[in-house]
């Protein structure tokens, strides 16, 4: 059940920011530097944000706010956006923004924080959690959650998470080994095993010692030249043909020096093959 009073502190701060608060406590020296143009274009998206929010149009408020927050960034801003995705389910971010807001603006009233708080406290109640558990699973892995790829330490703890259906994977060299779908109730947490098979083949870079060298060289084109051999050709030395060339000159060197052994001590070194000028 949702508790009554964050949804009284909502409507108060909806009332406050909505009613036209644009540049309520602006610290200027929090807010990134904007020209005058940007400036007159998040005004007017943020307008179009109170609007729809007025009108319940949740969704076109909040891409509203958020177009407005990028062009400037300002305490109002974020506050109304926190709302607005708090409205349309976007709950963690709605906590994030909320905790930014609070964090950011010394300026701001001490109702206000206090009921931004309260409306923060209101969100976290109704955010998931998922706790995932990974068996044989390598480092060199890749864990999905909904195609997002969570770093592998916030693995540790349950991760916050909207209240819905998701899926969370595990790829290895590109392909899916495992998947599970699992659904999260609001406020609750929900605990996902992702199980990979000791059967399974290593990854190619574990067996292969070109890959092996990839995995340590960030110059992988340079440092490992076999990975790309149509790329990195070593020069005529490496082609089959010269040295095929190299035995057809050896032999005709050893019938000129015959030949000029038999015909009265003449330099070897003369006639077709002068040095510096064999040819092919």
């Amino acid at each position: 059940m949702v508790r009554l009073r964050p949804l009284l502190a909502w409507a108060f701060l909806s009332t406050l920011v909505f009613g036209g608060v644009w540049s309520v406590a602006s610290n200027a020296a929090a807010q990134q530097a904007t020209s005058p143009e940007d400036v007159a274009r998040a005004r007017s998206q943020f307008e179009a944000g109170v609007a729809a929010a007025r009108s319940d149009r949740w969704e076109d408020a909040r891409r509203a706010f958020e177009d407005s927050y990028r062009l400037s960034p300002r305490p109002a801003t974020l506050l109304n956006l926190a709302g607005a995705q708090a409205h349309t389910s976007h709950l963690v971010e709605a906590a994030r923004n909320y905790r930014a807001f609070l964090a950011s603006s010394d300026g701001i009233d001490g109702q206000v924080r206090s009921q931004a708080a309260a409306a923060l406290a209101s969100v976290e109640e109704r955010i998931g959690r998922v706790e995932i558990t990974l068996e044989n699973v390598l480092d060199t892995d890749v864990v999905m959650i909904d195609q997002r790829i969570p770093p592998r330490s916030a693995l540790a703890d349950p991760l916050p998470i909207e209240p819905g259906s998701h899926v969370a994977s595990v790829a290895r060299d590109r392909q899916e080994l495992v998947r599970e779908e699992f659904d999260v109730r609001a406020g609750a947490t929900a605990s996902v095993t992702l199980h990979i098979e000791r059967s399974l083949p290593p990854p190619v870079h574990q067996r292969d010692d070109a890959y092996r060298c990839a995995s340590i060289n960030p110059d992988r084109e340079t440092d490992c030249p076999e990975l790309y051999p149509r790329r990195h050709s070593r020069g005529v030395l490496a082609s089959p043909w010269f040295w095929v060339g190299v035995g057809v000159v050896a032999v005709a060197v050893v019938v000129v020096v015959v030949v000029a052994t038999s015909s009265g001590g003449e330099d070897p070194y003369q006639g077709n093959l002068n040095p510096g000028s064999i040819r092919f």
